[in-house]
């Protein structure tokens, strides 16, 4: 029943491109969501990988887009996303996103893709050590929102932490980014 009521509570809040005012969001999502990756390659890799379709198309659409060149995951097999991005044309080198520590210079200008079925639900807190090794060009995509592995009280801890200025709910998907040069604000969107 308290999965209805997310899914009501999100569809009411959920905006697509009207009604937002922020250049960045406008853009990812007038044009970063709409972008086409292959239904056929994104089930084989996402099933490969363990992780949702939806999340690997998120994740390769925001790597064309805004022109990642490294991703750091927790996903167990690393060639199969390398492979699938190359064949999408992605030319960005992928490595695995080590806990609780991480040199600052290996996440800056990063994408990092958190699954959290692959992740101890008792260390959420890994993420927010992540935050200080972020510059203003990475993204943290945490895939998993609102189910047993990582539950939607825990986001909102997230969310609300004072040094992430962009935060984004896409239902099952969440993004984080510093972003300093904007006012800190959070978006629900369609997705």
């Amino acid at each position: 029943m308290n999965r209805f009521f997310e899914i009501i509570k999100y569809s009411w809040k959920a905006k697509g491109r009207h009604g937002i005012h922020s250049p960045f969001v406008y853009d990812l999502v007038d044009n970063c969501f709409r972008l086409t990756i292959s239904e056929n390659q994104l089930k084989n890799a996402a099933s490969s990988l363990g992780t949702k379709s939806t999340s690997l198309k998120l994740l390769t659409q925001l790597t064309k887009h805004l022109g990642f060149r490294r991703i750091s995951t927790n996903l167990q097999t690393l060639e199969t996303l390398q492979t699938f991005l190359h064949q999408q044309n992605i030319q960005a080198e992928v490595d695995a996103l080590i806990f609780p520590k991480k040199r600052e210079k290996d996440l800056e200008s990063s994408l990092i893709f958190i699954e959290c079925s692959q992740f101890d639900p008792s260390s959420w807190k890994n993420i927010l050590e992540l935050i200080p090794s972020l510059d203003d060009q990475s993204m943290v995509v945490v895939s998993g929102l609102r189910t047993k592995h990582f539950p939607i009280n825990e986001w909102n801890k997230l969310i609300s932490h004072s040094s992430l200025h962009f935060t984004a709910d896409l239902f099952h998907v969440g993004l984080l980014s510093k972003r300093t040069f904007q006012e800190k604000e959070h978006f629900v969107l369609r997705y």
